[in-house]
């Protein structure tokens, strides 16, 4: 198990879930209705939460650009934690049975390796196949360091 303690487990359940969502069936049956329709949703949230409870001096324009290093990437983490937290207490209150999640944790582990695997190897791949980097020039190879 990744951890006995049951609302940590949890949390980490919910959180990355929600960063992997909507993984396997986005990936092996390529349903972008589901990711267009996440995307959509997050595109209304992300820039209203950065506006109206962050208070940022700048509005969110600038959606996930592959780089993962933008203020709508950092505002959607901090959104799928407060989400995660939340569910969480939620989870813990309704569910105070002794319950064994064993199951649970096998499959939760199972999909996380696959979706490392999967991100790993489709990253690794844009490096490889000319798709990020197009073969350099003649003349780009005379060029003295």
């Amino acid at each position: 198990m990744i951890t006995n303690n049951k609302v940590l487990f949890r949390f980490l359940l919910l959180l990355f879930g929600l960063l992997t969502f909507p993984f396997p069936a986005y990936s092996l049956f390529r349903i972008e209705y589901i990711g267009d329709r996440l995307s959509d949703l997050y595109h209304a949230i992300i820039p209203w939460i950065g506006k109206y409870i962050l208070k940022l001096d700048y509005e969110i324009t600038t959606f996930t650009n592959g780089s993962g290093d933008t203020t709508y990437d950092y505002v959607l983490l901090l959104f799928f934690l407060v989400v995660s937290i939340v569910v969480t207490v939620i989870w813990s209150v309704l569910d105070r049975k002794k319950r064994n999640y064993e199951q649970l944790n096998y499959w939760f582990l199972v999909l996380l390796r696959y979706y490392v695997g999967y991100i790993m190897l489709s990253y690794g791949m844009y490096k490889i196949i000319p798709l990020q980097f197009p073969e350099p020039s003649f003349y780009r190879l005379l060029i003295p360091y």
